[in-house]
């Protein structure tokens, strides 16, 4: 019983405990030899798809006292537990979970997203999307169920900002509403998307990046998305786009701009402006939204520059650059942190970037996932524990 008591104080202690759910209890009646007590546990994980073999790592985040942001004025709780060294010198602390890296697919894997903060799920090379359950202390993987492919030659699985709805992109798009227990729902589907980049959701909204510009149109499970609108953008060779809270931003590689689109209700888009980013980084490829919007995370094959967007001027600032080491093939922002973490098509781990005051930083150690790290995913879970002790 002092072993079992051990085990679940340390779980306790890794993962954050929340209130108790009342006074230490009896378990067998007054003057018995054992008493437990429960409590409610809060739980950061983080799951890395590590592209070389497709296997998926998963982590742990301790989270650490909440403090100010940085200097557009918002506070946000560190996901990550930090840990000052010396001046100017972190490191982000995450824990394995133990038999981490895991191979769910029998074929290679393509993404990975997390749903409802509840959900692992897993797109493989046919098309064939499994779905995960997540521990909610544990953070450990249970098989839930999978849905066959409707998309061949997948290369993207995409989820909403609220977690509630997926989107596969291929040769054709599918869109799915994740429903209980993980079911995804009959798709909005469209065909000849091989020359889309990327897509993004927002509601029952979406826009993609194409090799001409951009296409908006809103969505509903089981209905082929009608009418699409479409706008041309600068150049012949697009990147990532990302919605903020002031429209949505769209990357286009060749001219090294980043073009400002509004959408309206019924997925109608228009181009605002045009930001020419030559001067900040050349042949821009990947885009993330930070801090709900207001600032933009922006890669390229060797730099990672942080924007803010002043809606009022109609202005993209930059705040800073980091050189990056290896090539970047996504950017991934922490919620409710102010990490962002940079995937790479070689090399050992993911490089991790902290949006201080005066700009991004780059911790100087290996981020988290395995060889190849190319696609994240994050869950926050509660869950109850209850330890149990001898007299």
């Amino acid at each position: 019983m002092k072993i079992q008591y051990l085990i679940l104080f340390s779980l306790l202690l890794l993962a954050g405990c929340g209130s108790s759910n009342g006074p230490t209890s009896d378990l067998f009646g007054e003057g018995g030899n054992f008493t437990s007590t429960t409590a409610d546990v809060q739980s950061h994980f983080l799951y890395v798809l590590n592209e070389s073999d497709g296997s998926v790592s998963a982590y742990i985040l301790p989270e650490a006292e909440e403090e100010d942001g940085h200097s557009h004025g918002h506070t946000h709780g560190r996901i990550l537990g930090q840990e000052e060294q010396e001046e100017h010198e972190e490191t982000v602390e995450s824990r394995e979970l133990e038999g981490s890296p895991f191979e769910l697919s029998p074929n290679p894997t393509v993404g990975i997203a997390v749903a409802q903060s509840e959900y692992l799920l897993v797109l493989d090379s046919t098309g064939l999307v499994q779905t995960f359950r997540i521990g909610a202390v544990t953070g450990l993987l249970s098989y839930q169920t999978e849905l066959a492919g409707f998309v061949s030659n997948p290369r993207k699985l995409v989820v909403s900002p609220d977690g509630d709805s997926i989107a596969i992109l291929g040769d054709e798009l599918s869109i799915h509403q994740v429903n209980a227990n993980g079911v995804l729902s009959a798709p909005a589907f469209l065909t000849n998307t091989q020359d889309w980049v990327d897509v993004e959701l927002n509601g029952d909204l979406a826009v993609a990046s194409t090799a001409a510009g951009a296409v908006g149109f809103q969505w509903s499970p089981g209905v082929q998305p009608d009418p699409l609108f479409e706008q041309l953008l600068p150049g012949n060779t697009r990147g990532d786009l990302a919605y903020a809270e002031s429209g949505v931003f769209v990357v286009n590689r060749a001219d090294n701009s980043i073009s400002h689109i509004s959408q309206a209700p019924n997925g109608e888009i228009a181009l605002d402006e045009t930001f020419d980013v030559s001067s900040s980084l050349t042949e821009p490829s990947q885009i993330v939204s930070i801090f709900g919007g207001e600032d933009l995370g922006v890669a390229s094959s060797d730099s990672f520059v942080l924007f803010h967007f002043h809606a009022e001027e109609a202005e993209l600032e930059d705040e800073g650059t980091v050189a990056l080491e290896r090539p970047a093939n996504s950017l991934f922002a922490i919620p409710e942190s102010e990490y962002v973490l940079v995937g790479h098509p070689s090399g050992p781990g993911s490089t991790v970037i902290a949006i201080e005051e005066e700009g991004p930083e780059e911790l100087h150690q290996v981020g988290p996932g395995g060889d190849a790290p190319s696609g994240f995913g994050f869950a926050e879970l509660t869950g109850s524990v209850t330890a149990v002790s001898e007299l």
